[in-house]
């Protein structure tokens, strides 16, 4: 069963600095490929990321990765027209009564700005604008534009 090399082990394994030195200079093996040839030629399990890390430490100079055998060409699919989306009629406003609602009288399409808090939280309930869940003043005051400058 091989062993599984932890940084202080190294030091047992005499010449496997060197041949990783030797490897290492070799810029069409990856740190992989690396590994897997140490892991055979000692009788170890050895990871990538143990290669990586050693040769940090053995402070060898970076090297650019290897070349790759996939095609690295960014390919751009062509632009096909995109039908524009149908216009839908505008929804009839609907008005309700002014006034603080409760939760229980909140029904879809008023607003939901809070105008008390608990225990008894009630809601503006106006007419909210579409798209939005506020009526128009709360909806100015809940999505104010950046300020510039």
């Amino acid at each position: 069963m091989a062993d599984v090399l932890h940084f202080e082990k190294w030091s047992r394994y005499p010449g496997l600095d060197d041949r990783l030195i030797d490897l290492y200079s070799n810029p069409d093996l990856s740190a992989q490929k690396i590994a897997e040839q140490l892991s055979a030629e000692f009788n170890l399990k050895l990871s990538r990321n143990a290669v990586i890390g050693r040769t940090h430490r053995l402070k060898l100079a970076a090297r650019p990765a290897p070349p790759s055998s996939k095609n690295t060409r960014l390919r751009i699919p062509p632009l096909r027209p995109v039908a524009p989306s149908p216009v839908l009629p505008p929804r009839p406003a609907v008005i309700y009564p002014a006034g603080p609602v409760d939760l229980l009288g909140l029904d879809p399409g008023r607003c939901k700005w809070p105008v008390s808090g608990p225990p008894n939280a009630l809601f503006c309930g106006v007419a909210q604008l579409a798209g939005l869940p506020y009526c128009p003043t709360h909806s100015a005051l809940a999505f104010n534009k950046p300020r510039e400058g």
